[in-house]
């Protein structure tokens, strides 16, 4: 196993999962930001352990880390992890507009058929301060919507209230 981190290379895919999952605890922030990147294209979507390292990021004080985590967990983890759920539900609501916008997009791939905790955590999100988090709200709203099938009008269940005439992912109260 690698001392440095510089290169995995000959590594059993399990050797390097182990290896990332360790070096996300690192004292260094860009290790730990690196680390959740590289596992999101190194795990397999069945491993607990990488869900569990990238939750335990998503708590992270580095913003960067968190950005890092919460894109990780929408490549990582496998749809309608329960666990996965409430932690990117749980970030829709950190400081950092970036940690927000990624999160309701990751939760967009990884809600199985309209989670009612993942809709109502994102419908929080449409009246958002920030434009990006807004439209990333919308889109996830759309993609549970799809994914909960045959509701395809303004009535759909994921939009309790009917749509908003004039509404825009844009627009402020």
């Amino acid at each position: 196993m690698p001392s440095n981190g510089v290169s995995l290379v000959g590594e059993t895919r399990a050797d390097k999962i182990t290896y990332l999952l360790h070096t996300t605890s690192s004292p260094d922030p860009h290790v730990r930001q690196a680390a959740c990147q590289s596992l999101s294209q190194a795990a397999l979507r069945t491993d607990p352990r990488v869900a569990a390292a990238l939750i335990c990021r998503l708590q992270d004080r580095d913003l960067y880390v968190r950005q890092a985590a919460a894109g990780a967990l929408a490549q990582a983890t496998r749809r309608g992890d329960e666990q996965v759920l409430e932690a990117l539900v749980g970030r829709l609501a950190d400081s950092d507009a970036a940690v927000r916008r990624i999160s309701a997009n990751a939760l967009a791939q990884v809600t199985d058929r309209g989670c009612a905790l993942v809709i109502a955590g994102l419908l929080g999100r449409l009246e958002d301060k920030d434009g990006g988090v807004r439209r990333s709200a919308v889109k996830a709203l759309e993609k549970a919507r799809r994914r909960q099938g045959g509701h395809q009008g303004p009535h759909s269940p994921v939009w309790p209230h009917g749509r908003r005439r004039g509404f825009r992912a844009t627009h402020r109260r």
